[in-house]
């Protein structure tokens, strides 16, 4: 699915980091927030024609937690890491 639609000009890396920047906007939540499911983040960026699978999106976010730019709020549940 990635690359489906492609309104975007450029690369396919180009688009990947589109989404991937476009992700972590998504998990801007406010602190308290119950932050977001990877559904979510795959419906968000399927409405603005950047199509990534779910798979992919758990990789990022796996990259994102141990580089300590994401949590893991609960089970299921993504933002970005927030000040403590």
């Amino acid at each position: 699915m990635p690359g489906a639609g492609r309104p975007l000009a450029g690369s396919d890396d180009t688009r990947q980091v589109v989404a991937r920047q476009r992700m972590r906007q998504i998990m801007d939540c406010p602190p308290g927030s119950h932050g977001v499911t990877v559904t979510t983040i795959v419906d968000r960026l399927a409405r603005q024609q950047l199509n990534v699978s779910r798979n992919t999106v758990r990789n990022w976010l796996d990259e994102d937690i141990e580089r300590g730019v994401a949590e893991r709020v609960t089970i299921g549940f993504y933002r970005l890491r927030q000040a403590r």
